[in-house]
């Protein structure tokens, strides 16, 4: 099956300003946005706890779609239901039933554009220093839930994916 990957990092701003990414192109505050990405950075207690501050950050699917956590380390199959709108992580320097730290990652599948699209996306959040986090997905733009790729069929971005769709249309399928 091939599908439209990518590892791509994205600068944040620290007040909970959100940030629009189309997940197949890349671009930002664009007008097909998949997701938006917001962070909250609070640090004015940083100095008296050993340099832990207090962050959340919130990922949120757009235009009917919606995201599912997930644990497996190879999943191949997107569920066809269980997905939600929006998902939080982070921490706090308060919270006493888990140790602090000063970055996050969550593994999701997404139903995107109206399940149009089915992916996987991992999201790794550094709120100190650049407050910026990392997008790594594998994207199916068929509407097949299946995301298990031939390893010579990866694309790098939608116009790649399409060049080879119109050359070989029955790889859609």
């Amino acid at each position: 099956m091939p599908l439209v990957s990518s590892v791509r990092n994205y600068v944040l701003r620290r007040d909970g300003a959100p940030l629009s990414v189309d997940l197949m192109t890349g671009e930002t505050n664009g007008t097909n946005p998949d997701i938006t990405i917001q962070l909250w950075v609070d640090d004015t207690r940083r100095h008296g706890n050993s340099g832990r501050f207090d962050w959340r950050a919130k990922v949120e699917v757009l235009n009917g779609g919606g995201l599912e956590t997930t644990d497996e380390e190879f999943g191949y199959t997107a569920p066809g239901d269980g997905y939600v709108d929006s998902a939080e992580l982070g921490y706090s320097i308060s919270d006493t039933n888990k140790p602090w730290s000063d970055a996050a990652s969550q593994t999701y599948y997404l139903k995107l554009r109206g399940g149009s699209m089915y992916g996987r996306m991992e999201l790794q959040m550094v709120p100190g220093g650049d407050h910026f986090c990392l997008i790594r997905s594998s994207l199916n733009p068929s509407g097949s839930r299946n995301l298990e790729s031939d390893g010579t069929l990866r694309f790098r971005d939608v116009e790649e994916y399409n060049r080879y769709i119109a050359a070989h249309p029955q790889a859609a399928k």
